[in-house]
Parts: C-alpha cells; sequence; structure tokens
C-alpha cells in the first residue's frame, strides 16, 4: 500500500507519533495524574479518529498496548511513525 492507495477500512493506514510533556524532574507540573510524562498520539486515515494515550515512558509494551485499545482486535496494515 502506498501513500495514493485509497483506505477501504480501520488500520490500512496508522499515524504514530510521540509527545514529551516533561523531561526531568523538575517539571514535576507538567505531569499527567499518575506521573505521566509521554503521550503516544495516533491518528487512523480512514475513520480520521485521533486518540492520545499518556504514558510514563516511550517503552514498547506502552506502545502495544495502546495500539490495542485504539484498534480493537483489527490488524493494522501500515504503520507511520514520525
Amino acid at each position: 500500500m502506498t501513500n495514493d492507495e485509497p483506505n477501504e477500512r480501520i488500520g490500512d493506514r496508522i499515524h504514530a507519533d510521540h509527545i514529551v510533556v516533561a523531561k526531568g524532574r523538575l517539571d514535576v507540573s507538567k505531569k499527567g495524574l499518575r506521573g505521566e510524562t509521554k503521550c503516544l498520539v495516533l491518528y487512523d486515515d480512514y475513520t480520521r479518529i485521533l486518540m492520545a494515550y499518556p504514558a510514563p515512558s516511550k517503552r514498547a509494551d506502552e506502545f502495544v498496548k495502546a495500539f490495542r485499545h485504539f484498534l480493537g482486535k483489527r490488524p493494522a496494515v501500515k504503520i507511520a511513525c514520525g
């Protein structure tokens, strides 16, 4: 699937990127309710759904957890990470 090909269903093309909200321990006021300092943003081209997932780190298990919530049991075809 290229960028020119149309999306036919959810998960055909998903964009993902992290936002670093707080880098150091001095950024206490920028942390989430549970101490989150990062945020994974996911966008599906077909549905145009945009979701943000606060997380304490950019670890792979946090990434997988967010994707599972975003897609449910649907498979992802193409993931574009920024």
